[in-house]
């Protein structure tokens, strides 16, 4: 069946449209992005890309979920988040069809009033929504509706990933690499939630590269070989640049 990923340019919505076009054999894959990001989407796979900054978008996506089989998706992975999307996404379900959201009913970025603050009533109060939604489709509903947490995951699908990446029939889509010293501007970005791909803080040993040549370097190298000095090679272990990280955008 057709499958529409919405928000499909981040770090998940770019592997959901690898596997559904490269490893599942997905006859219809649809995602929506900014504009600009098209590009990058159909070169993953993707059929057909959606602006979501289009005033027609939920009309064009519309279209799109009648020519997939069934007269609609299979699936609606939601990597944005919010109750408008659950609405207008149920509708372009096919009987059956499930809606995956790795967000709930707010929005990334809306969950925080204006300082940061996360409503306790807010989070209660969106948890009883995703749980009435999903036990209505449990009771039969025509849509199912399914909240994915980390704890969904299990390691025999983790190993089925590992060999598809081993063999690259899909692709880790890496935006950047930064140091551990540039962490707060990577996450900076990452708060916007406009990223593509992932984000990687690197840490590591200083490589062979690295090595100090500068002119005063060597200087002092030559120095201590002339006064017979038993000197020792920088320790390496206390060089590092980086750590991990990743965003959904």
């Amino acid at each position: 069946g057709g499958l529409l990923v919405l928000g499909a340019s981040g770090g998940v919505g770019s592997y959901a449209v690898q596997l559904a076009r490269h490893a599942l054999g997905s006859k219809l894959v649809v995602g929506t992005s900014s504009a600009p990001n098209a590009p990058f989407l159909h070169a993953l796979g993707a059929h057909t890309v959606v602006s979501y900054t289009d005033a027609a978008c939920w009309s064009l996506l519309s279209t799109a979920a009648q020519q997939a089989p069934g007269g609609g998706f299979a699936v609606v992975l939601d990597c944005v988040g919010g109750d408008d999307y659950w609405e207008h996404g149920q509708g372009l379900l096919r009987g059956g069809g499930v809606y995956v959201t790795l967000v709930g009913g707010k929005r990334y970025g809306a969950e925080a009033d204006n300082k940061g603050v996360i409503s306790v009533a807010g989070a209660v109060s969106d948890q009883v929504r995703t749980s009435v939604r999903a036990g209505l489709g449990l009771l039969g509903a025509q849509h199912k509706y399914t909240l994915f947490t980390p704890s969904m995951t299990n390691s025999a699908d983790l190993k089925v990933l590992a060999a598809l990446l081993q063999k690259r029939t899909i692709i880790p889509v890496v935006k950047q690499v930064v140091s551990m010293y540039e962490a707060a501007d990577a996450h900076r970005v990452l708060d916007a939630h406009h990223a593509v791909g992932k984000t990687v803080l690197q840490v590591g040993k200083k490589g062979e590269d690295d090595e100090d040549t500068s002119e005063e370097g060597s200087a002092e190298e030559e120095e201590e070989e002339e006064e017979g000095a038993a000197g020792s090679e920088p320790d390496e272990d206390d060089d590092m640049a980086g750590g991990e990280g990743e965003q959904e955008g």
